[in-house]
């Protein structure tokens, strides 16, 4: 059972910003200090029961509000944006490499995408982004550990395969 605080609300302090949005940035600011972290981290230790309570109340009061709140957040649309930040891309860069591209694989060319989607490839040495691939080009690109090497050796042995099993046009 939580312990009913018999201290007076704490008044909210007054806005030293005319703009919310820049008092945000200041409490996010404040709280990124090494004391603020250093006080809010001995309370916690030393309330931790008092603190899950108080989280586990507030859960249960604003349940539906957190619920759609989340899944506001998890459109696919917005895991999309989420996934192609990583490559430093925005919906509308992605749009625009694709349409550069032909709406085709840059590797097999194929204007169909596999269930997977479409795939952001870039180079995992530098992180600059080469293009977009269907799901067996970009498999292929992994699988060879993106080696041009290993690559050119495979077509080797295709040839030669085709080769003796007459298959050459």
């Amino acid at each position: 059972m939580v312990e009913e605080s018999t201290a007076p609300p704490r008044a909210r302090p007054k806005v030293p910003y005319a703009d919310i949005t820049r008092y945000r940035q200041y409490q996010l600011k404040y709280r990124s200090r090494p004391e603020y972290k250093a006080r809010s981290g001995r309370w916690y230790a030393e309330n931790r029961e008092r603190a899950k309570a108080r989280m586990r109340e507030y859960h249960a009061r604003n349940k539906d509000r957190l619920n759609a709140a989340r899944r506001a957040r998890n459109t696919p649309e917005s895991q999309r944006e989420a996934h192609l930040k990583k490559y430093g891309l925005t919906l509308a860069d992605f749009a625009d490499m694709l349409t550069a591209q032909r709406n085709r694989c840059a590797i097999c060319r194929t204007p169909e995408p596999t269930k997977k989607g479409w795939h952001v490839d870039h180079d995992h040495a530098t992180g600059r982004v080469r293009g977009i691939l269907c799901h067996y080009c970009n498999q292929l690109l992994a699988n060879a550990k993106d080696s041009p090497e290993r690559l050119l050796a495979a077509v080797a042995y295709l040839s030669h395969e085709a080769v003796v099993a007459g298959k050459v046009h």
